[in-house]
């Protein structure tokens, strides 16, 4: 594991730090990979691919990690929005028709991966 996956930027709360640490060494399915990705002003995007596929991002802010179920999950079978809507109240559809969702902490972060692993 990079030890830049792991880092997190200075001034970040210690709940987005755990929640990101959790995503970034949770165990994934066999042929599931992560990437760290910086794109402009973001510099800390896991990005998760089932193949060649971008299922997942993780967007590390200052107080949360922007978790972003991506269209080809939807697609796909492994997230059904509106089944994501009601186990996580808090989450937002977006324009795209993809779903949002600020994680706070490891908790978070471990309930939500484990929803979004759970048809794989």
């Amino acid at each position: 594991m990079s030890a830049d996956i792991l880092s997190a930027a200075d001034g970040v709360s210690s709940g987005a730090r755990e929640a990101w640490r959790h995503l970034a060494t949770a165990p994934l399915p066999p042929d599931w990979t992560r990437e760290l990705c910086a794109k402009g002003f973001i510099e800390h995007d896991l990005r998760f691919r089932r193949g060649t596929d971008w299922m997942f991002s993780a967007v590390l802010n200052e107080g949360w990690v922007l978790w972003y179920a991506r269209r080809p999950s939807i697609r796909a079978g492994l997230i059904d929005p509106v089944q994501m809507l009601s186990a996580f109240p808090a989450a937002r559809r977006k324009d795209e028709g993809e779903v949002k969702l600020r994680l706070h902490d490891a908790e978070e972060a471990a309930a939500l991966l484990a929803f979004c692993l759970a048809r794989t």
